[in-house]
């Protein structure tokens, strides 16, 4: 009997798979949008002036708030996996490296978004005030930052089950062994105050 671990899907937990495929909705979406900037027809919109700005505004309106929360939720759930387990199996770190690349990908044209919005033309923002969806957007930048950043905090702490020279500890990191016993007879030197 081998004792090998398979790295195959059939041996991958549950929760690694859902949060691929979280990561895998939140890429699509992501090019989704790359799709609709480029191909808008101003014809649609009867604009004499249609620039970038408009574009941008009109293509990054995929981006709502539940499409960027799909990334810590994909984080959440690789960590679950590795914490349940001895150790991270292959597939956590891929979906952690994942997340970090696409939660960036996804916070860029956020942030674009609000440049556009304050920079273009007010009635493609929004049914809401500019003010409001200055807000709406600040607070979807909040989260399409902290994602990809969890994200990449979690890959560089996160060990491979098979990668034993990865960190001693569950955290990742090297342990030191516990210093040697005081001789007998010695007594510990005075606490500070």
């Amino acid at each position: 009997m081998s004792t090998s671990r398979s790295t195959g899907l059939g041996e991958t937990p549950p929760r690694l798979l859902v949060a691929l495929a979280l990561v895998a909705a939140a890429a699509l979406t992501l090019l989704a949008v790359l799709v609709t900037m480029p191909t808008i027809s101003p014809e649609d919109f009867n604009f004499v002036h249609f620039g970038f700005l408009d574009r941008v505004q009109i293509g990054t309106r995929l981006l709502e708030v539940p499409v960027l929360l799909l990334v810590p939720v994909a984080v959440l759930l690789a960590r679950l996996v590795e914490r349940g387990a001895g150790g991270a199996p292959p597939m956590a770190r891929t979906v952690l490296a994942s997340a970090t690349v696409v939660g960036t990908a996804l916070a860029l044209f956020v942030f674009l978004r609000l440049v556009a919005h304050l920079g273009g033309q007010e009635y493609l923002v929004s049914p809401m005030p500019k003010v409001g969806s200055l807000f709406y957007d600040l607070g979807g930048l909040l989260v399409a930052v902290t994602g990809p950043y969890w994200a990449y905090y979690e890959l560089q702490r996160t060990r491979s089950g098979g990668d034993p020279a990865a960190g001693g500890g569950p955290s990742g990191r090297p342990s030191f062994p516990p210093p040697p016993p005081d001789p007998p007879g010695t007594s510990p030197p005075p606490a500070r105050r």
